[in-house]
């Protein structure tokens, strides 16, 4: 997290919700194909992914 803020030369680049909308569309069919709830898994991934990109943003804010 702390070397991908490196790269990063905005707060909507550390956000990345094209991406982030993507990867959640993907665990959704992951779940689907896998027999499990799509909404859970789906919950479980914006929660971890969301924590990760505020602690990159911090990270990002305090350079």
């Amino acid at each position: 997290m702390k070397a991908a803020a490196k790269f990063k030369t905005n707060e909507t680049s550390v956000k990345a919700p094209e991406r982030f909308n993507t990867m959640l569309q993907q665990r959704r069919q992951w779940a689907e194909e896998a027999g499990l709830s799509p909404d859970v898994i789906e919950k479980v991934y914006q929660d971890l992914v969301n924590y990760f990109i505020e602690e990159e943003l911090k990270h990002w804010l305090s350079k």
